[in-house]
C-alpha cells in the first residue's frame, strides 16, 4: 500500500495531471534572500555577500526531500541617483526526492535597482528580476516503481510511461519582485515585501503534449516582512510573516526570533533564538548566531498536519558572510608650530 500511494503521486507529478508539486520553500526563509524575492539581491550594507542554506524533509516517511542553495550578491554600482544603486547576484538550487529520484537544478541570475527615497537612504524602494535555466530528472526504471497502468493490469507488463523523463527536461524560468526597506526609528527598521515566480509560466510537465495549464508551472505568489526592533543594548526582537500561494494551495508562516547580545567580548555576538509556527503543517524551532559579519543558523520543523502519527519534519542549516571592501583612510599628520 506505501508504494501504490507513493507511485501514484509520482505518476502524477510527472504526467503533469495537477500541479501541487511542492515548490521551493525554507523554514529560514530571511536566510535565503535570492530565492525569497529578487529584490533582496544587495539590498544590505557590505561590499559582497555569499551563502547557502540546507533542507532535509521528511527521512522517515519517504528518501528525503534534499535541498541545498548557495547564492552570491552585490551592490556593484551607483544608480541613475545619488542615493540609487545597483545589485547583481547568482543562486544555485537543486532539488531532490522520493524513490525516483525527482529533481530539479536551477541555476538564476539576479539584478536589483535600488531606489533611494529620501536623502540619507534610510528608506529604499527595489525593483528585482530574476532569470535562469532549470532542469529536471526523475528515474523510472527501478524495481522500486510501479506506475497505475503496471498495477491495474492482470498481466505483468512495463509502462510505456517509464521512458518519461530519461533525456531531462529544461526551461527558462523568470521571477520579479518588489521590496520597501526602512529605518522607522534609532531602535527600528523594517522590510516587506511581494514577489511573482514563473511569470512566463514554463512548459513544466515531462509529457508535454498539449499546450494548456496542467503542462505549465503555475505562477508563486510571496508575501513577506520582518520588523528588528531593539529593545535596549543587549536585548531585540525580530517578528517576520511568510505568506506564499500557487495553484489553489497556499502557505503562511508567521515567527518571532529573540537576539541576546553579548558584553565584555573582543567581538560582536549575538545569539538568536525563536519559534515559528506555519499553520496547519508545522511548529518551527530557530537557533542562531551572528558572528561580527557571519551569520548562522538552525531550524527544526515538528510537523502537525497529521501526514502520519509521528513528529515527521525537516532540519535546515544555513550561513551567511557579508564582506566589506573599503578604502582605509588616509591621516595626515598635523604639526602646529607657533608663530612669533
Amino acid at each position: 500500500m506505501r508504494f501504490l500511494k507513493i507511485s501514484l503521486i509520482i505518476n502524477f507529478l510527472i504526467l503533469g495531471n495537477i500541479l501541487l508539486a511542492q515548490d521551493l520553500h525554507f523554514t529560514q526563509y530571511n536566510m535565503s534572500p535570492l530565492t525569497l524575492n529578487p529584490a533582496l539581491t544587495g539590498n544590505y550594507l557590505g561590499s559582497y555577500r555569499v551563502g547557502g542554506i540546507y533542507r532535509n524533509q521528511w527521512a522517515s516517511i519517504i528518501p528525503a526531500f534534499s535541498t541545498p542553495s548557495f547564492y552570491v550578491d552585490a551592490p556593484i554600482i551607483t544608480g541613475f541617483r545619488k542615493n540609487d544603486w545597483i545589485g547583481v547576484g547568482v543562486v544555485v538550487v537543486s532539488d531532490k526526492a522520493g524513490t525516483a529520484k525527482l529533481g530539479r537544478t536551477a541555476f538564476l541570475g539576479s539584478v536589483a535597482y535600488h531606489l533611494g527615497l529620501n536623502k540619507k537612504a534610510t528608506s529604499v524602494l527595489t525593483l528585482g528580476l530574476q532569470g535562469g535555466r532549470q532542469n529536471r530528472t526523475v528515474k523510472l526504471q527501478g524495481d522500486g516503481i510501479k506506475l497505475i497502468d503496471e498495477l491495474e493490469s492482470t498481466l505483468p507488463i512495463q509502462s510505456t510511461d517509464r521512458n518519461l523523463g530519461q533525456n531531462g527536461l529544461g526551461y527558462f524560468d523568470i521571477n520579479g519582485g518588489v521590496t520597501l526597506k526602512s529605518k522607522l526609528t534609532n531602535q527600528m527598521d523594517m522590510v516587506v515585501g511581494f514577489a511573482m515566480n514563473h511569470i512566463n509560466k514554463p512548459k513544466y510537465a515531462f509529457d508535454q503534449a498539449g499546450s494548456n495549464d496542467q503542462t505549465r508551472l503555475a505562477h508563486r505568489f510571496v508575501g513577506h516582512g520582518e520588523f528588528n526592533v531593539d529593545l535596549n543594548k543587549t536585548w531585540s526582537i525580530s517578528p517576520s510573516f511568510l505568506y506564499q500561494t500557487m495553484a489553489g494551495q497556499s502557505e503562511m508562516a508567521l515567527q518571532g526570533m529573540g537576539g541576546y547580545k553579548l558584553k565584555n567580548t573582543k567581538n560582536k555576538i549575538k545569539l538568536n533564538f525563536g519559534l515559528g509556527y506555519r499553520l496547519r503543517d508545522a511548529a518551527e524551532i530557530l537557533l542562531g548566531m551572528d558572528y561580527n559579519d557571519i551569520k548562522v543558523g538552525f531550524a527544526w520543523d515538528a510537523n502537525t498536519s497529521g501526514v502520519t502519527s509521528k513528529f515527521n519534519g525537516g532540519y535546515e542549516i544555513a550561513a551567511s558572510y557579508i564582506g566589506k571592501i573599503y578604502k582605509k583612510p588616509k591621516v595626515n599628520t598635523v604639526i602646529f608650530c607657533p608663530r612669533f
